[in-house]
């Protein structure tokens, strides 16, 4: 099948533990969430490598970390100084735990080894510290310092050259993407082209969440030509999967039923669909969420046999768009 005409699934997880929620929640009330989140992580990579799913794990640096001491060891020389000073992962240091037995919150280095020893599965960068960038009080000196820390600590412990970026809380920020760049990032997770999408409003959050059952924001994929931005390829998010919902359990029928419907547009069409979500996301009911993800991932393969959609990870995705684009120079 001519590569242009091809649709896509692609896949990204935002791989921060307690390191993303640091100002928002307590490990009281939601570090159970992780740890069960962290236990269906193996289950999940086993459905990947049985529907042939390559995914990208956009992980936190920090996590990389084998004890507290290399975690300080590799901590960037300059940090950002956010206005709002509870969003800084620095001063919750005192709470960090000695080494991921001790602490499996704030440390993943046995899973990130294990996410990296699956075929097809990138290791990517989701900051160093879950670094914002678009808050006061952060700027290009302490992204670039970030970005620095991130690279070094995934060579060094589990020789992985990252290629491709998640901005936290979806934060995009075009002036840093030259920082990327500078870095050898070919591949970004942009936001859809919705203001729904681009604004941290409440009237924003709730037409996220109708959009989550009724495609009231479009089909939300996109053209391969449409995504290269000089040198770097920009996959925008096409749809957060959001956790089985307890109290509106009755409409994730729709929920399903809208993804797939996006599914087999992107697929017959030969666009990009990108879905993503946090390990966390899975804690809460694990076996419904797997059961869900399951259910995407046969209607996948039904639409890889009738349409030849594949299944790529960022890096992958972003790799062929690059070398599509030289070659059309070229020619």
């Amino acid at each position: 099948m001519d590569s242009s005409k091809k649709g896509y699934l692609l896949i990204s997880l935002d791989f921060e533990l307690f390191w993303g929620v640091v100002d928002s929640k307590t490990i009281e009330n939601f570090g159970l969430d992780i740890r069960r989140g962290r236990e269906t992580i193996p289950l999940l990579l086993d459905l990947f490598e049985k529907y042939g799913i390559h995914a990208t794990w956009g992980a936190v640096g920090m996590l990389f970390a084998q004890s507290k001491e290399e975690l300080n060891k590799y901590m960037p020389s300059v940090q950002p100084n956010y206005e709002n000073g509870r969003l800084s992962s620095y001063i919750h240091m005192d709470s960090v735990g000695t080494n991921e037995e001790d602490d499996p919150l704030h440390y993943a280095p046995s899973l990130l080894k294990e996410i990296a020893g699956h075929k097809d599965q990138e290791v990517g960068s989701h900051t160093f510290c879950h670094y914002y960038c678009r808050e006061n009080g952060q700027n290009l000196q302490s992204f670039h310092a970030d970005t620095e820390a991130a690279k070094k600590i995934a060579k060094e412990k589990l020789n992985i050259d990252v290629k491709s970026f998640i901005f936290p809380r979806n934060q995009f920020n075009d002036e840093y993407l030259q920082v990327l760049k500078d870095h050898n990032v070919i591949a970004v997770r942009g936001n859809q082209n919705n203001f729904v999408y681009n604004r941290d409003k409440m009237i924003s959050r709730v037409f996220r969440m109708i959009d989550t059952y009724i495609p009231i924001c479009g089909s939300k994929s996109y053209y391969k030509r449409d995504c290269y931005r000089d040198g770097m390829v920009d996959l925008r998010a096409s749809v957060f999967f959001r956790k089985p919902n307890k109290r509106l359990g009755w409409l994730e029928p729709l929920k399903m039923w809208n993804i797939r419907l996006l599914m087999k547009n992107a697929a017959k069409k030969g666009k990009i669909m990108h879905i993503w979500w946090h390990p966390h996301n899975m804690g809460e009911d694990p076996n419904k969420f797997l059961e869900q993800i399951q259910s995407l991932l046969q209607y996948y393969k039904e639409l890889n046999a009738i349409y030849g959609m594949e299944s790529k990870n960022m890096g992958e995705l972003a790799e062929e768009i690059i070398n599509e684009k030289n070659c059309a120079v070229m020619s």
